[in-house]
């Protein structure tokens, strides 16, 4: 079910509902999403407000083109990171995720988002150091449709380049560490959509 952020009185009920419905993995996601269900009750700011890192914790969006028919998605080689991982960005204050992907989705490859589900998929937590500045992002992992027979432009500010790799071949060695669990997640989400 999608869920409408002016179906909330606020964006961070939105926000919650959104979390709570996410159907978690494995323990690490079922552990993540009851620590972001308590930090989003809890009344601390969710959205990054200055650069790096006030607040500490803040949420991400992540997405993740996917071409359902040949298995493969887009991945790009992120020039901060190092990291072969999925693009997106930090939420705007009172943003909705799906607005923010939506406007990442633009600003990074210059495509309008067209959604595979909705709604998040996935999410997980991590540590980041940005400018010797540690702080949390809270990332929530959204798919979209994509063409691996497309060519893509891309943002060269931020990214190297980008790649599609097929689902039983990509760089795990060199991806965001929550990638295989992502990967997976997806591939029995793919599963269930086609039985």
């Amino acid at each position: 079910m999608t869920t409408n952020p002016d179906d909330y009185s606020s964006i961070r009920e939105h926000i919650h509902h959104l979390v709570r419905a996410i159907t978690p993995y494995d323990e690490i996601e079922q552990e993540h999403l009851h620590n972001t269900c308590l930090w989003i009750k809890s009344g601390a700011p969710l959205f990054r407000v200055k650069y790096p890192d006030v607040p500490s914790q803040h949420f991400v969006c992540n997405f993740i083109l996917f071409d359902a028919s040949h298995r493969k998605v887009l991945m790009t080689d992120h020039k901060k990171s190092r990291q072969w991982r999925p693009p997106g960005g930090h939420m705007e204050p009172n943003e909705a995720p799906k607005e923010t992907v939506t406007r990442e989705c633009l600003e990074e490859l210059n495509i309008t988002a067209d959604f595979w589900r909705p709604d998040p998929v996935f999410l997980n937590i991590k540590t980041s150091i940005d400018h010797g500045l540690q702080h949390t992002d809270v990332g929530l992992w959204y798919v979209l449709k994509g063409e691996s027979n497309t060519t893509y432009s891309f943002d060269p500010g931020e990214l190297n380049a980008i790649c599609w790799f097929h689902l039983n071949d990509i760089p795990y060695e060199k991806s965001d560490p929550h990638m295989k669990r992502f990967i997976e997640k997806l591939k029995m989400l793919e599963e269930v959509r086609q039985s």
